[in-house]
């Protein structure tokens, strides 16, 4: 009973049909996923919180540092303090780890795409029937 069963099932194409709106499904709902967090309707999951990069920048009570070579030789320019510096962001923290976690969904949802596409190419080779003509 149980092996017509599932001759059946095998035999009426239900599984490959399956197998085909699964695909469609997984790449359907990648695709909007991405245009929602790219068009700013949701956010992407946060999977890392890294600190923006930053430069320094000297600022102007700050004094010229001589190489040593030069100092060796005589050289000065009045007094040797060390210099201060100003920490400056070059890009925002919350854009810079918006950017980073929008990269990692995007190759998420493209892996998830292709998954889709895998299992619905699947279903649709089960589906065509393949017939050979005897000449």
């Amino acid at each position: 009973m149980e092996s017509l069963s599932i001759k059946k099932f095998f035999s009426d194409k239900t599984l490959d049909y399956i197998l085909l709106g699964t695909g469609i499904l997984l790449i359907v709902v990648s695709v909007f996923m991405v245009v929602s967090v790219f068009t700013g309707k949701s956010k992407p999951v946060t999977v890392i919180n890294a600190s923006a990069p930053s430069i320094r920048i000297p600022t102007a009570k700050s004094t010229i540092q001589i190489p040593t070579i030069l100092q060796k030789a005589g050289f000065s320019i009045g007094q040797q303090n060390s210099p201060d510096y100003i920490t400056q962001e070059i890009i925002p923290q919350e854009v810079f780890s918006f950017y980073i976690n929008a990269g990692i969904f995007y190759l998420l949802m493209l892996f998830i795409a292709s998954a889709g596409s895998k299992i619905a190419v699947i279903g649709t080779k089960l589906i065509k029937d393949v017939t050979f003509n005897k000449s």
